[in-house]
């Protein structure tokens, strides 16, 4: 049997410190370690995303934005991820000077969480903001160096299976013709790895961080696979405020697209201004055989008012020595306690096209109602030559320019780029401490695109309107679990469907974890074709110890598709089961 590298690595959870807890240290995260196995909807979802973003953004130092942040996890209903975050909040505010605001927030954890590790931790950090009795008289002393190491992160393994058996009946005028297939679609071993080494002193704070994927797959047909999907080291001087991150890493701000392998840095000018440059090739996933690299440069802005900060920025990725893209944005953000707002622009200036306008805001009225607005219009993908290769046997641009002009080569680019919108708005209300109700209303469509090449015209999907409302309730059938009603209604051009799943997530003697949902969902297309699906599925994670745990899946999908001459029933049973250690 074939044995992978990281065969008992894996990361599903951010970190477990393997220093002693400080007033300063990050604390281990056992929300965020139970993310796959709690979320139990939506709001979970939101949840875990929101507590991730937050603890990213106050380990590189970006206070501002890991307050908004937490603050808008904290306005959720509660969720497995609250008591970390009700910790992270008190951080923030110590760290960005706010003491008597981090006392509060402190304070305020003791009361809801005032046993366990984490209590003890903020009571340390809560003791250590007591005031200091003021001497007689002050003797200058040499600034005390502070010197702090610290390794955290995860390890996990599971094996995953499934099977799919199909039966086909076709129908014809004299015949009716059946076939039964079954096969193991799936199987196989994937490991996670996700390391970080923080080293601070009185001048520095650096990072260095690990993420890597293996997968070691079974199937005759397969392949096994290795992502690595971050490996760089992070350089901050304090106080000179400058900054550089070099290796691969995820690009997610200065208009840099997705995960690349080069050099992020910047310099403050001022205290409020940041100067930023970036050079470096895309690591995405692709069997693209030209050249590309890009260079690019940003101005950040803020806080300004207490509320708002942003940046503009300009980048150039170059493909095969022609433009690939040639963008310039803005972003712009507002926090406050009860609202937020975030915008992007990005425009290409090569192209003359609008590649992204996004809006997102969200607010919290005095009631708790909570009322969120996504605006979201972008190309798809990303305008860029590179879509030129979409149905080309080629996957270089400079053999392609062999035989046709750069000029045609931008036009087969642009029309094979489609364009997608999306409007969502939402309401949630608490209306009782058990009960919260909420509901929204999405508007989606994705245009056509032109022939182009050996590729036909595609025509657009038309506007698809999904109407959901959504029960949350917290021990409703066991003490402090959480079980959240979806109900969805679609229509659209070429299809109407219906949805409707219950989740509910309970927590057992503090050790076990049982996550069960059910999910049916049926749809009827133009051409009378009727399809309904329904999927039971379970979870269950046994903590064996404070940083082990056990867990596992096991779940099946029953389909049935009823056309006019053909009726296809479909059965997929699958599991995984495996570890997860936290370090």
């Amino acid at each position: 049997m074939r044995v992978p590298i990281l065969l008992i690595c894996a990361s599903l959870l951010p970190s477990l410190s393997w220093a002693e807890p400080t007033a300063t240290a990050l604390p281990p995260s056992p929300a965020t370690a139970n993310a796959s196995s709690t979320a139990a909807g939506p709001i979970e979802a939101q949840a875990e995303a929101l507590l991730i973003k937050g603890r990213e953004a106050l380990s590189a130092g970006d206070i501002e934005l890991a307050i908004g942040t937490l603050n808008r996890l904290l306005r959720l209903p509660p969720t497995p991820f609250k008591q970390e975050g009700q910790e992270l909040i008190g951080l923030a505010r110590e760290r960005n000077g706010q003491i008597s605001r981090a006392k509060i927030e402190y304070e305020l954890y003791l009361k809801e969480y005032p046993t366990g590790e984490g209590a003890e931790r903020v009571r340390q950090r809560l003791a250590n903001l007591a005031p200091a009795q003021t001497p007689k008289l002050r003797v200058a002393k040499k600034r005390e160096e502070v010197s702090e190491t610290l390794i955290f992160g995860s390890l996990s393994q599971n094996y995953y299976y499934g099977n799919t058996h199909a039966e086909i009946t076709t129908n014809t005028t004299s015949t009716i013709d059946k076939a039964t297939l079954s096969s193991t679609d799936q199987s196989s071993i994937i490991t996670n790895l996700d390391l970080n080494a923080r080293f601070r002193s009185s001048e520095y704070d650096n990072r260095l961080v690990l993420r890597d994927t293996h997968t070691l797959n079974f199937l005759k047909t397969g392949k096994d696979d290795n992502r690595l999907t971050s490996a760089f080291f992070d350089l901050k001087n304090k106080e000179h405020d400058y900054s550089a991150r070099m290796g691969r890493q995820s690009g997610n701000a200065g208009g840099v697209l997705g995960r690349f392998d080069g050099v992020l840095g910047g310099y403050g000018v001022a205290p409020k201004w940041r100067v930023n440059g970036v050079i470096g090739t895309p690591a995405e996933s692709s069997n693209l055989e030209s050249q590309r690299y890009f260079y690019g440069a940003s101005v950040d802005g803020g806080t300004f008012a207490e509320h708002w900060s942003g940046n503009v920025y300009t980048i150039h990725q170059r493909v095969d020595d022609i433009t690939d893209r040639l963008a310039v944005g803005a972003e712009l953000r507002y926090f406050d306690a009860n609202r937020s707002a975030y915008s992007l622009i990005d425009y290409d200036a090569s192209y003359e096209v609008l590649n992204v306008a996004l809006f997102q805001g969200n607010l919290i009225s005095e009631d708790g109602t909570s009322y969120t607005l996504l605006l979201d219009h972008r190309k798809t993908p990303t305008m860029q030559t590179t879509n030129a290769l979409s149905g080309e046997t080629s996957t270089s641009i400079r053999t392609l320019l062999q035989t046709i002009s750069e000029d045609e080569l931008r036009r087969r680019a642009k029309a094979l780029t489609a364009t997608s919108d999306f409007l969502l708005f939402g309401v949630t209300r608490p209306f009782t401490p058990r009960w919260q109700l909420g509901g929204d209303i999405k508007l989606s469509q994705v245009s056509g695109t032109s022939a182009s090449g050996t590729l036909p015209a595609t025509e657009g999907t038309g506007i698809v309107t999904t109407y959901t409302l959504q029960a949350i309730a917290t021990g409703l059938v066991f003490d402090k679990d959480i079980t959240v009603v979806n109900g969805s209604l679609i229509t659209g051009r070429q299809y109407d469907g219906q949805s409707l799943s219950i989740n509910n997530l309970s927590t057992f003697q503090e050790k076990w974890t049982v996550d069960g949902a059910l999910r049916l969902y049926t749809q009827k297309d133009n051409l009378g074709t009727k399809l309904t699906r329904i999927s039971p599925t379970v979870r269950i994670g046994y903590k064996m110890k404070e940083n082990f745990t056990l867990e596992g899946e096991a779940g099946l999908e029953h389909s049935t598709t009823n056309g006019t001459t053909q009726q296809d029933t479909t059965q997929r049973s699958f599991f995984f089961i495996g570890y997860r250690w936290d370090l």
